[in-house]
Parts: C-alpha cells; sequence; structure tokens
C-alpha cells in the first residue's frame, strides 16, 4: 500500500494543504508581531518624550530656586521660624515667645474652666443628693398632696381618714380657720 502511486498523490497533497495552512498562520503571527512592535515603538517614544519634559522641569525648578528673587526674604523668614526668632512680616511682627505664652494662657484657663465645672457638678450632686435622701426618708411616712399636686409630710396632729370606696381625706385640724 505504501508503494501505490495514489497512496503517495494522496499524502502530498495532505502536506501541501498542511504546508499552506502552516504559512497562513506564520504569516498572521508575523503581521500581529510587527503591529505589537509598532506599539512598542510609540509608546516607549512616549515615556522618553515625557521622561525628558520631567527633567526639564526639574531642571527649571531648580534653577528658579537659585534665582527667585524672593529666594533671600524666604530664607531668613525660614531661619529666623527654625531659630524661634520674631518674623517681620509686612509692617507686624509676629513674635513665636508671644505666640506661645498666648498658648499656654489659654491652656491654663481652660483648664482653671474645667475645675470649676468639675466643683459646680459635685456641689449640686450633692444638693440633688440630700434631696434624694429626703425624698427616700420620707418614703415610710404618710403624705397629702394639696390641691396643686404637690406632696405633702402630714404634720403633727394631721390625720387621714379611709372610706369604703378607697380614697383617703386628710383630717379637719386647721380647716375651720
Amino acid at each position: 500500500m505504501t508503494t501505490s502511486e495514489d497512496y503517495r498523490l494522496y499524502l502530498e497533497t495532505r502536506f501541501d494543504s498542511l504546508i499552506t495552512s502552516m504559512n497562513g498562520q506564520f504569516k498572521e503571527v508575523h503581521y500581529r508581531l510587527d503591529k505589537i512592535e509598532l506599539q512598542t515603538t510609540r509608546t516607549n517614544g512616549n515615556v522618553t518624550h515625557l521622561e525628558k519634559e520631567m527633567e526639564e522641569e526639574k531642571r527649571d525648578l531648580l534653577e528658579h530656586a537659585l534665582s527667585c528673587p524672593k529666594g533671600i526674604e524666604i530664607q531668613e523668614i525660614h531661619d529666623a521660624m527654625v531659630e524661634g526668632k520674631g518674623v517681620k512680616i509686612g509692617k507686624t511682627e509676629a513674635s513665636t515667645k508671644g505666640q506661645v505664652a498666648f498658648s499656654n494662657i489659654i491652656s491654663i484657663a481652660g483648664t482653671l474652666l474645667v475645675i470649676i465645672g468639675l466643683i459646680v457638678t459635685v456641689i449640686t450632686s450633692k444638693r440633688a443628693d440630700e434631696v434624694l435622701q429626703q425624698k427616700i426618708n420620707d418614703l415610710g411616712t404618710p403624705v397629702i398632696v394639696n390641691d396643686r399636686g404637690a406632696v405633702v409630710p402630714l404634720q403633727k396632729g394631721d390625720s387621714l381618714k379611709f372610706y369604703r370606696d378607697g380614697e383617703f381625706k386628710e383630717g379637719l385640724r386647721d380647716s375651720n380657720k
């Protein structure tokens, strides 16, 4: 079977079609690689351009810092601030020592305000405790509710009368006056 002419022609046809298919795939791969190479070249060119611009900006910034007309004044203000001296700004003078003293006064005043608030809270809570303790002590004693709704403890000589309907009324000790 391997010696037959038909089989040889069959194999040549198959190999030719296989080689044609492989060549087409190689051409497609080369086409895509060319596109990738072109895009890479463009991207690298953009990156190189941006790097050059960044270097120029750095150089300009350094040159400006060295040639700035206000550079000496800025350096003097910086040195004065670092040393803690007063800094002349226009026609006013801001003293860092004065600022520190002012902040100390503010913090002392705040501390005193907190202490006074604590003392007032303690005093008012003691009064509230005394009132509460008195109310607790009065729980065991009979009381009368007056017309305004206030609770009034019974005085010596007062009495309560209970009626069958469950209500009670105060005695008539001084009600005739």
